[in-house]
């Protein structure tokens, strides 16, 4: 209260804080810096946007979800594991003791 805000024309911003940074935040602060800093192809990117939304699934099912072929899914998985570990592997037990192999996002923690 009290205080004077001036707005004028400068650079660009990309992000405005306004009190303390939620992990929310944090979180879609990291991914949209390491995306705009990372040459990526479309099948990875759309790869990482079905495992924000879906989490945990396996290599047929991001098959499935995205009608990519196969190849392009596990290439596009190979390129997101190298570049900068933006998502993890995992073997987990599903349904009766089989152990299945699931990708997911990394968490902004690690």
């Amino acid at each position: 209260m009290g205080s004077e805000v001036r707005i004028m024309s400068g650079k660009p911003l990309k992000l405005i804080r306004i009190g303390e940074i939620s992990s929310a935040i944090g979180r879609y602060e990291k991914k949209i810096s390491l995306l705009a800093n990372m040459d990526l192809p479309p099948s990875a990117k759309f790869i990482l946007k079905i495992l924000e939304y879906e989490g945990q699934l396996t290599q047929k099912e991001i098959v499935e979800k995205t009608m990519l072929p196969s190849r392009t899914v596990r290439n596009a998985l190979s390129i997101l594991i190298r570049k900068g570990g933006l998502i993890q592997r995992q073997v987990i037990i599903r349904g009766g003791n089989k152990e299945v192999i699931v990708y997911s996002l990394k968490s902004a923690e690690r």
